[in-house]
């Protein structure tokens, strides 16, 4: 009896070890009534090994190496599951890998010491044990086949169902979501095809989804500055869920007030963004450059081409390109793709503050910096700004305090009366919270709560009077701050002191005020043409499917093509 349930003891284990689910929400794991192909296939080789190996050393020896590619295989497995459930969306190897450091080290700045520690003794007990629980349980099931005298029966058996497993899979996908494990060779297989291929020129325009047609000119911005703020982890829960629809009520009230005694108005819809829960710059991608950014591996490619973007778009009708990436620490040579005039990285933002975790700078501070550099000056071209943000970026916390008074900006040492204006009550409360990454939504609250003030503080106190801003999300929040069942919809939001620009993406489909609405526009990366036609005063704009937008050529003498700037004395704000 005791030897039959140490039997079924490691055919649990071999069951479970490939098997297994995200136990949402968190890290840990959760046993499934599904099939893995792998599993059935592991068992069944090892089988044969011990069942055709004359020396039981050699047999042995095989055995663990076996053992070791199924605990390999478990890690894999673990590492799919987990991401899949707290970012609600699948694993990229090859773009989750690259960050994969930078994740190690916002997990690292935001944990207590304690916590490290334990993580970095741990995980290599862990893969012991995991190796140690793979060999005894692959050993005792291939022994007790092979003592039993059925052991090529059995091992042929196995093969043949995990065979009819795979083709079953393959004919009926449901099956695989119902009864049958995604292979894992399957999903990590196709990846690195994929970025082997990303590799060879010829790849790029043969495997890249077409770009619009990026022709026409700005009039309908009469020589403006465009603000583009792509709003990290802003999505379209945030006008959805009832907690955080009363939780930010204040500060989206505040913005409409604000909006009303500027005298500007907005126009809001949703779009689809080609990620979830992270992958933020597959977003920005898609809108800069209006190709599909669905299937992640695309982004390496397009930074491989030649492609036109919308950078370049406004740069030849006249407009200076400035990218705000307080993000950015190190070089960024994919920079060269878009080809901005210029960039403002953390380095160049010069802030000697308070750390707020692993991103540092407070989007208040880069934003202030930023229009001292470039928004308060009068002269020279407009200017196109794209500024990512990151103070709402996971894991939220610490969010810093709001600097509410913008004078600060008169300042002769912008840091030094940015950190004099910060409540230090506050600051203290908020370098005193740590992050909790299984319970994100509370900080995200503030994050975004946050994200509202600043902007609704910058349009009210300093922005130039006739600035377009666009706030865009990137993507929606984690599944742990919105849930497994949350979609890809985020918000757009268009402000300009202008009625005219504002009516034409009424016409287009957008709804007046802050509010979007459902059904989405369409996919971000349709958003693009679309706003290629708003801008151009000589296209007409009227309410239509999204994905079917065209931009038509110009003819070169039409004088509405071309971009009206404002001569500098005409410029307000600031």
């Amino acid at each position: 009896m005791k030897r039959f349930a140490v039997l079924l003891s490691a055919i649990a284990l071999l069951a479970f070890i490939l098997s297994y689910d995200n136990n949402w929400p968190g890290i840990g794991v959760w046993p499934t009534a599904r099939v893995s192909i792998e599993a059935l296939t592991v068992i069944a080789l090892g089988i044969m090994l011990i069942a055709r190996t004359a020396s039981k050393r050699a047999a042995q020896r095989r055995l663990a190496w076996l053992s070791a590619l199924l605990a390999a295989m478990a890690v894999l497995h673990y590492v799919d599951v987990t991401v899949s459930g707290l970012f609600g969306r699948p694993l990229n190897l090859f773009w989750d890998g690259r960050h994969l450091p930078v994740l190690l080290m916002m997990a690292a700045v935001s944990s207590p010491v304690w916590l490290i520690a334990l993580t970095i003794v741990g995980i290599p007990c862990a893969l012991v044990a995991l190796y140690a629980g793979c060999h005894w349980a692959l050993r005792t099931v291939c022994t007790a086949a092979v003592v039993s005298g059925a052991g090529r029966r059995i091992a042929t058996g196995l093969a043949t169902a995990a065979g009819l497993a795979a083709v079953a899979a393959a004919i009926t996908p449901g099956i695989v979501r119902e009864s049958v494990v995604m292979p894992l060779t399957l999903t990590y297989g196709k990846q690195l095809l994929f970025v082997a291929a990303v590799f060879t020129p010829a790849a790029t325009d043969r495997l890249l989804p077409a770009s619009p047609t990026f022709t026409g000119g700005l009039s309908a911005l009469n020589g403006v500055d465009v603000l583009i703020v792509f709003s990290e982890s802003y999505g379209a829960a945030t006008f959805e869920n009832p907690e955080l629809v009363a939780a930010l009520r204040e500060s989206r009230t505040d913005l409409q007030q604000t909006l009303v005694a500027t005298e500007r108005y907005a126009a809001s819809a949703l779009v689809v963004s080609p990620t979830f829960g992270g992958g933020s710059w597959l977003a920005h991608a898609a809108l800069l450059s209006g190709v599909d950014m669905r299937e992640p591996d695309y982004h390496a490619l397009l930074l491989a081409s030649k492609r036109p973007t919308l950078i370049k778009h406004f740069q030849s009708n006249g407009y200076r390109s400035v990218a705000l990436m307080p993000g950015l620490r190190a070089d960024w040579p994919e920079g060269g793709f878009y080809g901005f005039d210029q960039i403002y990285d953390a380095r160049a933002l010069e802030y000697g503050g308070p750390d707020f975790g692993f991103w540092r700078i407070p989007d208040q501070f880069s934003l202030a910096r930023l229009h001292r550099l470039e928004l308060a000056h009068r002269s020279g071209p407009p200017r196109l700004i794209v500024f990512p943000t990151i103070t709402s970026h996971l894991p939220f916390d610490p969010v810093p305090p709001l600097a509410r008074d913008w004078s600060f900006l008169r300042d002769a040492e912008l840091g030094a009366g940015f950190a004099k204006s910060l409540d230090q009550t506050a600051l203290a409360r908020a370098m005193a919270r740590r992050s909790d990454w299984l319970a994100l939504r509370e900080p995200y609250v503030r994050a975004m709560d946050y994200s509202l003030r600043w902007l609704t503080g910058y349009l009210r106190e300093a922005a130039p009077r006739d600035l377009v801003t666009i706030v865009i999300g990137d993507h929606q929040p984690a599944a742990t701050v919105v849930g497994r069942e949350a979609d890809r919809a985020v918000p757009i939001h268009v402000i300009s002191p202008s009625k005219a620009l504002i009516e034409r993406f009424v016409n287009a489909g957008f709804s007046p005020g802050l509010l979007p609405k459902r059904p989405a526009l369409g996919l971000m990366h349709e958003l693009t043409p679309l706003l290629i036609e708003i801008f151009d005063a000589c296209q007409p704009t009227s309410a239509r499917d999204l994905s079917k937008s065209t931009v038509k050529s110009q003819s070169s003498g039409s004088d509405c093509a071309q971009p009206r700037v404002n001569v500098p004395g005409a410029r307000t704000g600031g």
